[in-house]
């Protein structure tokens, strides 16, 4: 069954993002969606789809879950359960799905793409985005190991966790990634002193 999600950009336009999600059984997961300028196209593109799928089922294998996008897992995600986080989470994974680590497949990202992604995001090599701090980027890191720990133990998705991880490791031994740092100072003389001042009263 087809659904279209209607969304305003930036430019005040809006765009129709047409999903069609399929569970059959004796098949594998299908997920799929494509963006449109108007309504009427997503929804004949909606239509369209689904005819080609009910005369031939083995699309459905032969577009299965290996061939997601990273940008389309991400969507999926948002829409399902982006109403459970914060303003800066659900900000944080529309970001990375604007960049090109989200135009791969699903199961071919690898750590050197990985890797790609934290060291651009760090420099601010994409285009309108700022350099970030490390805690910045270990935010966002966290927050995409999240939509690949749904994709693979919640949609059964070919994902290779195991790449992520090592790729955190060594972000990590770099110090590329870290928490946010709790700052502490010594108080100056006269804090002290109003802090006297205050407890005497």
């Amino acid at each position: 069954m087809g659904s279209i999600t209607k969304r305003k950009t930036k430019d005040g336009k809006f765009r129709f993002r047409a999903v069609i999600r399929i569970n059959r059984e004796g098949y594998p997961p299908f997920s799929e969606s494509k963006t449109f300028s108007r309504k009427a196209l997503a929804e004949t593109w909606i239509k369209k789809r689904e005819a080609e799928i009910e005369v031939n089922p083995d699309l459905l294998l032969k577009r299965s879950a290996k061939s997601m996008l990273l940008r389309d897992v991400i969507n999926r995600y948002l829409d399902e359960l982006g109403g459970q986080f914060g303003r800066t989470h659900n900000l944080s994974l529309k970001l990375i799905a604007r960049t090109p680590l989200a135009s791969k497949q699903l199961n071919e990202l690898s750590r050197e793409d990985y890797t790609a992604f934290a060291n651009s995001r760090l420099k601010g090599k994409y285009e309108g985005l700022a350099p970030i701090k490390s805690p910045t980027l270990n935010g966002d890191m966290v927050r995409l190991r999240s939509v690949l720990k749904q994709a693979k133990l919640a949609w059964g998705l070919d994902v290779n966790l195991s790449e992520f991880e090592d790729t955190m490791l060594g972000l990590s031994h770099s110090r590329k990634v870290s928490s946010r740092n709790i700052r502490f100072r010594t108080p100056t003389s006269d804090e002290l002193q109003a802090l006297t001042t205050c407890v005497r009263v």
